[in-house]
């Protein structure tokens, strides 16, 4: 626990332990593994991503219309499909390590595979919204349905998206919900019973979470 309390104190030093969006100090490439990833060990490579136009007709961006946002961000997750990589150095196997990435950062955001929450069978990658003990995006729930798109053929959809939490002490990741929050704040017995006086709707169930995160940061220092 001390060791991985460590790393997470530099870790947030690299990051900023409430910071949203751009990390820079973070390398830029694709990380094959947690480990990796709180590390800052990449595989060096410079990794673009394409966002649709706004006004297309895509089935990934119509499924969530919450829009329950804190950011201005309009694409929270991309398909697979929508990323380029150009390799720095000479890498073998670079199919298998583009499919089975863990995640990877552009030079501007962090993105993490649906691969590590769910068995969807696509594959997108999630920015990461906010920082902290629990990192938390929105990903992808685990229905996935037939519908018909603009000219009548059937396309994969999501289920409507939900965010998650990327546990940065052991890589592990949790729907956020409830009872997951409740189940986090219980190290923090008045912030807890602030919770429970609270509504549990999307945007202060996130609003928890970003406070432990800074109770906890500050238990780090």
């Amino acid at each position: 626990m001390l060791v991985i309390s460590g790393l997470l104190a530099s870790f947030f030093l690299l990051i900023g332990s409430q910071s949203f969006g751009q990390v820079p100090d973070l390398k830029v490439g694709i990380y094959n593994s947690f480990y990796n990833f709180l590390h800052n060990r990449p595989i060096p490579a410079q990794v673009s991503v394409y966002y649709p136009p706004a006004d297309s007709i895509d089935p990934l961006y119509h499924t969530y219309t919450g829009s329950m946002f804190d950011y201005t961000e309009d694409h929270p997750y991309v398909l697979a499909s929508s990323i380029s990589i150009e390799w720095d150095i000479p890498v073998k196997r670079r199919q298998e390590i583009r499919r089975s990435m863990w995640g990877f950062y552009d030079g501007k955001y962090v993105y993490i595979s649906s691969r590590n929450y769910t068995s969807l069978p696509i594959v997108l990658y999630s920015r990461i919204l906010g920082y902290g003990r629990y990192s938390y995006f929105l990903g992808a729930g685990d229905g996935y349905k037939k519908t018909a798109d603009a000219v009548g053929t059937l396309a994969g959809a999501l289920s409507p998206a939900t965010y998650f939490l990327l546990d940065l002490e052991t890589g592990d990741i949790h729907r956020v919900d409830p009872p997951t929050v409740a189940g986090i704040l219980k190290d923090y017995p008045d912030l807890l019973q602030q919770f429970e006086e609270d509504k549990k709707d999307k945007k202060n169930l996130l609003k928890y979470i970003r406070a432990y995160n800074v109770l906890y940061a500050q238990e780090l220092r």
